[in-house]
């Protein structure tokens, strides 16, 4: 191998990268856009699945409280985040 075909090799490594960045990197960008927003929102869901949990905790410890304070026991006091 001699310093024209390094140089051919490096030109082309050049090129490679550059129809990596502007050609493959945008169509790549505009389907994975399209493929996301077909898709269901998981984030989203695995969150207000995570909320609504916490809230039905909220009011399971609501009903603790009440229940506790008619027999006259001491609750156990929940810590807040």
């Amino acid at each position: 191998m001699d310093t024209k075909d390094m140089v051919v090799l490096l030109i082309a490594f050049i090129v490679y990268i550059i129809l990596l960045i502007f050609v493959f990197a945008p169509i790549y960008a505009v389907v994975w856009r399209f493929v996301k927003n077909r898709t269901p929102v998981r984030g989203t869901n695995w969150y207000m699945r995570f909320y609504e949990a916490k809230k039905e905790n909220d009011r399971e410890y609501e009903e603790y409280l009440k229940w506790a304070a008619k027999r006259g026991y001491k609750p156990i006091i929940k810590k807040r985040n």
